[in-house]
């Protein structure tokens, strides 16, 4: 949820722009707020559909190694696939909410395959990810710590994370450390049982506390 300082920020930045417009067009600004703010929960909902991308990726990149030889094919098979069968992964491919967030506001990787490829070839080879998969059993507190020790360690901090999200967002410069901060707090607070109430909420609602509202 975004905090009371931050939309003071984006309030701030609004009457900024409206006080160097010479006709000082009021309707401009609020729409370049509600903008501005709208944008952020983009960002946040790209990440979580982000790691449901490489999940994907993983999986198909697994069947592709169907054909390879013998300990290179099973490496290269239990490294994609423990990615996609991760339970919290999992939940998040399954995710009423966030299937509605993409579709509502038009959120897709799809003209990133490059990028998401190259972002999944190199979480694969962190030292994270190779200690996950190579646990014999895990709990859905290992596979969500799991998905949060990648984004903190790993894709938060990787290059062409940053880049690509600076290409997809005019805003992300702005509100990355919100949306980073937003994405590991809901990543933290997930519950299992009641998966899709755990998203952060744009604004809270006067008469309910767990609704998601969307700005159209």
């Amino acid at each position: 949820m975004l905090s009371r300082r931050h939309l003071r920020i984006k309030v701030m930045q609004a009457l900024y722009g409206l006080h160097q417009e010479e006709n000082r067009a009021t309707e401009k600004a609020e729409k370049e707020l509600l903008r501005s703010v709208e944008r952020t929960f983009d960002d946040y909902f790209l990440v979580f559909l982000l790691f449901i991308e490489m999940a994907d990726f993983g999986r198909m990149q697994s069947e592709d190694a169907a054909d390879l030889v013998s300990t290179k094919r099973l490496n290269t098979m239990k490294l994609g696939t423990r990615f996609y069968e991760n339970r919290f992964v999992q939940r998040l491919i399954k995710s009423e909410l966030l299937a509605d967030a993409a579709k509502t506001r038009k959120l897709s990787w799809s003209s990133d395959r490059d990028f998401v490829e190259r972002l999944f070839n190199a979480v694969r080879r962190t030292k994270e990810y190779i200690h996950f998969a190579e646990l014999k059993e895990s709990t859905w507190e290992d596979d969500r710590e799991c998905c949060i020790q990648l984004l903190k360690k790993v894709i938060f901090n990787e290059e062409m994370f940053e880049h690509t999200m600076e290409e997809k967002s005019l805003y992300w410069g702005d509100d990355k450390d919100l949306v980073t901060s937003m994405v590991i707090k809901t990543f933290k607070g997930f519950d299992e049982e009641k998966f899709d109430e755990s998203f952060q909420p744009l604004f809270k609602n006067e008469h309910d506390d767990t609704k998601m509202i969307f700005l159209k």
